[in-house]
């Protein structure tokens, strides 16, 4: 009996996709056996296995082994590869979509790493890296993209359609795509200004993407999750009053929103006003501008200045707990970097004019902690007591400590990064209680030993100074231009947090501790 043609094509298939990926497994070697038209046959063939859904995990292996064996596929024949990653990932079966992610991922590294070594191997540096320095923002300028490299080229393109499938707008090298996850793009475009942040530091044409293109998509992700108004802040000394609107800022909370207004109603203009930011998208988006003030300070001076403002608004009470969480979280990360600090003080605060971020930064989160002590919600508490004598009954289970403060008890946990690195869940899981207060309350004190810390810099740089032995010459890529001394940055700091520190841990030493809770005041 002849063997049914359906199950004729998919062995012939089958044996197609074997003998092209030894074939290319091949192009390793010195004399490769395929030259640039076999590879646009090759492509060719795993285009039509993907329109026809024949071997679909297959066909993006063998993607996958094309694109990392050799440099063959570029220009609009890596698009066409790219894309048929892309298609794959809207797939219907499981395995095909967990199979196109990780070629989306490796593919895309791919392109990059050409780039890498295609840098490393130039020694003239044609395609604008600054070996010298890291460039700043005024150093980022428009480029002609016909001017690139053949590998930059491909890697500019692709990046730059990744941000406009990302942001909803007309894609310029990528073609035939209706179904696009924002989850992997956003993972993706994390997972490359992560791990070569050299060259985007260093080469203007992919400053300018992430000036033009990437920073202005974050900022229009974000707005449909966000209310502008100013936040109050907590920078009185006194005892906090809940029943006035908050104690008085000493920031520029008027110019602080205006800010804040500007960009985000330019952004959203496409974007509906019911729309809300569901929760894979919003972690990924904290995890994006994590990446970005970290590794782009100073090239992104402006940028990080609306993220860090954006962050702060999510401390804002009308957020709900998980949204609260995942801000307080980046912020704790922020907070344990000294140097980071120095800087946003430095290129903010001591500044005339500017917005007082790092002011705006402590003075919320001790306001935070202010109001829940005062009024907790749903979620901060354990529960209410009366009788404050009844606080030793209520001892805590291992692992736990509580807070004591005008007969309510407050659970204290260990700060970590429990929602950022839920890249896996579709919702938001229920939080610890007394979770938010914890990762506040351990943010005002990470504050706290980081300024510990800049000031003991300060002093050993004062005392080397004293003894004739200044240090080194400040060099671009550590110093912005007529840094103030190290002894200024540390008094402005002191000055512009003492009274937010002041308010939340004058409260929490108050309090009464039952279990090891201490130390995250002392």
């Amino acid at each position: 009996m002849p063997e049914d043609s359906n199950v004729l094509y998919l062995k012939l298939a089958e044996a197609l996709i074997q003998d092209y990926r030894n074939l290319i497994s091949e192009t390793r070697r010195k004399f490769a056996p395929i030259k640039d038209e076999g590879a646009g046959a090759v492509v060719g063939i795993l285009w039509n296995l993907m329109n026809s859904n024949i071997e679909e995990v297959r066909v993006l292996q063998t993607t996958i082994l094309l694109l990392t064996a050799s440099s063959l596929v570029k220009d609009t024949l890596l698009a066409k590869a790219f894309t048929l990653c892309l298609r794959l990932h809207a797939s219907k079966t499981p395995s095909t979509v967990n199979t196109a992610a990780a070629a989306v991922r490796q593919c895309a590294s791919a392109v990059f790493d050409r780039v890498m070594k295609e840098e490393l191997s130039s020694e003239d540096k044609m395609s604008g890296i600054k070996s010298d320095c890291l460039l700043r923002s005024e150093d980022v300028a428009p480029v002609n993209v016909m001017n690139l490299s053949s590998a930059s080229k491909d890697a500019y393109r692709l990046f730059q359609d990744i941000c406009a499938l990302l942001s909803d707008e007309p894609l310029t090298w990528l073609t035939g795509i209706t179904e696009f996850s924002r989850a992997l793009g956003l993972e993706l475009i994390e997972s490359l200004v992560l791990h070569y942040s050299c060259l985007f530091r260093q080469c203007i044409a992919f400053a300018h993407l992430l000036k033009t293109n990437l920073c202005p998509l974050v900022i229009k992700l974000f707005s449909p999750s966000l209310k502008l108004r100013t936040t109050p802040t907590g920078t009185s000394p006194g005892p906090y009053d809940p029943t006035t609107s908050g104690p008085n800022s000493m920031g520029s909370g008027g110019s602080h929103t205006s800010i804040l207004s500007g960009h985000i109603s330019s952004a959203s203009t496409t974007v509906s006003v019911s729309e809300k930011v569901t929760f894979p998208i919003l972690v990924r988006l904290k995890r994006l501008i994590t990446v970005i003030v970290e590794q782009y300070f100073h090239l992104l001076n402006t940028e990080c200045e609306i993220y860090l403002s954006l962050l702060i608004r999510f401390l804002d009470v009308d957020k709900v707990a998980w949204e609260r969480a995942l801000a307080l979280e980046v912020l704790y990360k922020f907070a344990m970097q000294p140097e980071l600090i120095r800087y946003v003080c430095i290129s903010y605060d001591m500044r005339p004019h500017s917005t007082k971020i790092f002011q705006e930064w402590i003075n919320t989160l001790s306001h935070y902690v202010q109001l829940v002590l005062a009024s907790p919600s749903a979620g901060d508490e354990l529960t209410k007591d009366s009788n404050p004598q009844s606080a030793a009954a209520h001892q805590p289970g291992p692992n736990q400590s509580l807070l004591y403060y005008k007969g309510v008890f407050f659970p204290i946990v260990q700060p970590k990064s429990l929602l950022l690195d839920l890249l896996d869940r579709g919702e938001p899981p229920v939080l610890a209680d007394g979770y938010c207060l914890s990762v506040a309350v351990a943010c005002v004190t990470r504050i706290v030993q980081s300024l510990e810390i800049i000031a003991h810099e300060a002093n050993s740089a004062r005392t080397a100074t004293a003894d004739g032995n200044p240090d080194k010459q400040p060099t671009p890529e550590d110093k912005t231009d007529a840094e103030p001394k190290p002894s200024e940055v540390g008094e402005q700091l002191v000055a512009l947090s003492w009274c937010g520190c002041l308010s939340a841990l004058a409260l929490l030493l108050e309090a009464r501790y039952v279990g090891n809770v201490l130390y995250f005041v002392c």
